[in-house]
């Protein structure tokens, strides 16, 4: 019985937790340091590569949307939670520079 109680109240509390304002400004931070406006293409996404971020053209909202292209990367943070970051941007091409760097804020959820 004292099991499923522990087990029940540690999932209640991990579905309470939420993004933390800290979590967008490390992301933020760690992107804006890397990656910017006027860059090469190729340059960001190899960046963007290198932690852990999975770029393709096209949006969530707009799949087939061209000259848009949408990165991500999934954290999990703790047991039974985690966050999906977002980066977008624009490009001509993929030879072209990057332009409207956009840094979204983590999506999070828990059990």
């Amino acid at each position: 019985m004292h099991k499923i109680l522990t087990i029940l109240i540690v999932v209640s509390l991990v579905g309470c937790t939420t993004s933390q304002p800290a979590n967008s400004e490390k992301l933020a931070a760690e992107v804006n340091s890397k990656v910017k406006n006027g860059m090469l293409f190729t340059q960001a996404q190899t960046e963007l590569g290198k932690r852990g971020f999975v770029c393709h053209e096209g949006t969530s909202i707009e799949p087939n949307r061209k000259g848009i292209y949408d990165c991500s990367r999934h954290r999990g943070e703790w047991l039974l939670y985690s966050c999906i970051h977002r980066v977008w941007f624009e490009a001509k091409s993929v030879d072209s520079v990057i332009l409207n760097l956009e840094i979204h804020e983590p999506v999070c959820a828990s059990l």
